[in-house]
């Protein structure tokens, strides 16, 4: 590292760039926002197999999967089935967490009648809305998504909107209920009865029509949909995790809000070059382990913020982290993502499912 000094930036909008100071924070050296793992829901990201783990455990069993897609390849002939990977990739999402649903199917015939249900409930809301006037039309459209393994899958839902004949139909809320699964725990996904587990919902969409669509979704199949928020404490993992696969396209980003008692700075934006940021985490993570583990996201981002310090006297882990940049994702504390490599989206959506099941 001290051959290479990565870019390092320091948002001072209300602070004067002529003025000679150092940035000390008068705090203990108790973390802001502690990275340990502390209550339920974070228990679940002290150890996860890294995603060649899964491409060997997938090229292992590929044979048999698709022996058994043969089988029922006319069972499936009528349903629609996409790639979740290319439906989601590069595109900016909010994400909710939603409750089992009940009575819930993924067949061709269940979904077409969930789709005259939906668009029954929403020519009811268009009535209400007075947009019966302008000839404003809205459609919904189901469709089945698979990824890589059987326990990566899911349903995209979109509404398209459309004003007259003429005018082509358009987009107007996109949704993906879906799931990803983990060879460490076979019993995520399974529950017993007719509830079936679609933890995460992807949703692009304006705030009216997204409200409408999770009031539809709650009461159709009596579940609960909220914003699932990230806390430091999953950011600082999921940096970490980020930081360590992949291709190392672009540069580590760190966000982090400044505690109020420190006058005249709001936030510090620290970037490091990706592949310094793969090199610390070389050091710490050794080759041979097939499973990322909470002890060493501490270490990584602790290298990070030691590093920060060297050269400005800023001690980051007493700050809160807001937001995540890396190569493979985009995260933001409010519950927005972006997924920027293809080959990570299951992997990713799996780290999304447990964040979301606690």
């Amino acid at each position: 590292m001290a051959t290479r000094t990565p870019e390092t930036l320091l948002n001072l909008d209300r602070l004067s760039l002529n003025n000679e100071f150092v940035v000390k924070t008068p705090l203990t050296q108790r973390r802001y926002t502690p990275y340990t793992k502390s209550n339920q829901r974070t228990q679940v990201l002290t150890k996860t197999p890294l995603p060649n783990f899964h491409q060997k455990r997938r090229a292992k069993t590929q044979e048999a999967k698709l022996s058994g897609r043969q089988q029922r390849s006319h069972e499936l002939s009528n349903d629609k089935t996409e790639d979740i990977s290319t439906r989601i990739v590069n595109k900016t999402w909010r994400v909710y967490r939603v409750s089992p649903l009940y009575s819930f199917k993924t067949d061709a015939k269940s979904l077409k009648l969930y789709e005259k249900r939906l668009n029954s409930f929403l020519a009811v809301e268009t009535c209400r809305a007075a947009e019966v006037q302008s000839r404003v039309k809205k459609k919904a459209l189901f469709t089945k998504l698979e990824g890589h393994t059987d326990g990566d899958y899911g349903v995209e839902i979109k509404i398209m909107t459309s004003e007259g004949k003429e005018n082509a139909a358009k987009e107007e809320l996109v949704a993906v209920l879906c799931c990803g699964g983990n060879v460490n725990d076979e019993n995520l996904n399974i529950l017993n009865g007719d509830l079936t587990s679609l933890p995460v919902c992807l949703i692009k969409s304006s705030v009216l029509l997204k409200d409408s669509f999770l009031q539809w979704l709650e009461n159709q199949f009596g579940c609960r949909a909220c914003l699932l928020l990230f806390s430091p404490t999953d950011l600082a993992w999921l940096a970490s995790l980020c930081a360590g696969i992949g291709e190392p396209t672009t540069s580590v980003e760190l966000t982090y809000s400044v505690p109020a008692v420190i006058p005249g700075l709001d936030t510090i934006y620290f970037k490091m070059d990706a592949k310094d940021a793969r090199r610390i985490w070389n050091l710490v993570h050794d080759p041979k382990q097939p499973c990322f583990t909470n002890e060493e996201a501490v270490r990584i981002l602790k290298s990070m913020e030691t590093h920060f310090y060297h050269h400005f006297k800023v001690h980051l882990n007493q700050m809160q982290l807001t937001t995540v940049g890396t190569s493979v994702a985009y995260i933001g504390q409010e519950g927005r993502i972006k997924i920027l490599q293809e080959p990570y989206v299951c992997y990713i959506l799996q780290q999304l499912s447990q964040l979301a099941n606690f």
